[in-house]
């Protein structure tokens, strides 16, 4: 019998907390634990509190904050997140919503900055 982690995903979308005080720190920035492929990550909702239907929290669509998310810097894509991290870069291919700068090479991991690798485990698992 195993035991299930659950953990947030973080908050201020990819960019994490850091990025609230300076601009230096904007970027896609991955959250630890969230990250982990030990963990099941639980992203943010709201709505139901207030009567309304339950949405993902985004700041600006009646939220404060936005619910974390990204890419592991360090761990691998499982196999089963394929088809829906496949299905994602699909829908915001040309809109404002696709990413700045997609790394696919496995060696390519940066501190801070623009670049994330969309071949490493995508969070968060659900919201």
């Amino acid at each position: 019998m195993g035991t299930t982690i659950v953990v947030a995903s973080g908050d201020d979308g990819v960019a994490g907390p850091a990025a609230r005080d300076t601009k230096y720190y904007c970027g896609y920035n991955s959250d630890f634990p969230a990250s982990s492929p030990y963990v099941l990550a639980v992203g943010a909702t709201n709505g139901p509190q207030e009567g309304r239907p339950e949405v993902a929290c985004q700041s600006g669509k009646l939220s404060f904050i936005t619910s974390g998310g990204g890419f592991s810097a360090l761990s691998d894509r499982p196999s089963w997140q394929s088809d829906a991290v496949q299905g994602y870069f699909k829908t915001v291919a040309g809109t404002s919503k696709e990413p700045y700068y997609n790394s696919t090479t496995s060696h390519s991991v940066k501190l801070y900055g623009s670049s994330f690798n969309s071949l490493r485990r995508g969070y968060p698992d659900v919201s």
